[in-house]
C-alpha cells in the first residue's frame, strides 16, 4: 500500500465521521413547543400541539376521497385507520419527532410534525 492510498482512507474515514456526527447533532435538536399539522388536499385541516401529558385524542377524516383516523397520545401521533387500498399511512407507525411525516396519498391527507422555539444547540457552533 503506498502512502497517497493511506492519505486517501484516512480522508474518507474523516469525512464519514463528521458527516454522522453532524447528522447526530442536527436531528437532536429540542424545541420548546411541538405541534402536529394536518393536511388534507393541501389545506391545513388541524393544528394541534403535542405534549407528553396530553389528553389522548382520536380524529377522524372524511373527505370525499376516503376516511382516515388519526390516534394521538403522550405527544405521539399515528395513523389507526384508514380505509384507502394500500394502507401504508397506518403501517407508517407512530411519529413523535420534528419533522417525521405520515402522508396518505389516495386520501391527500398529510401529517406533519413542526416546532417552534429555542433549540438547545446553538446553529452558529457547527
Amino acid at each position: 500500500m503506498k502512502k497517497f492510498d493511506i492519505i486517501i482512507i484516512i480522508s474518507f474515514l474523516l469525512i464519514s465521521i463528521v458527516s454522522a456526527a453532524w447528522f447526530m447533532f442536527s436531528s437532536n435538536k429540542k424545541y420548546e413547543n411541538t405541534y402536529a399539522e394536518i393536511y388534507v388536499e393541501g389545506v391545513l385541516y388541524k393544528r394541534i400541539p403535542l405534549t407528553e401529558n396530553m389528553e389522548e385524542m382520536t380524529i377522524p377524516i372524511e373527505t370525499k376521497l376516503g376516511k382516515n383516523v388519526i390516534h394521538i397520545s403522550n405527544g405521539k401521533i399515528n395513523m389507526v385507520d384508514a380505509d384507502c387500498h394500500d394502507r401504508v399511512c397506518v403501517k407508517s407507525g407512530t411519529i413523535d419527532k420534528v419533522g417525521e411525516t405520515i402522508v396518505c396519498l389516495p386520501h391527500k391527507v398529510v401529517v406533519e410534525i413542526k416546532g417552534e422555539g429555542k433549540s438547545e444547540t446553538d446553529d452558529l457552533a457547527y
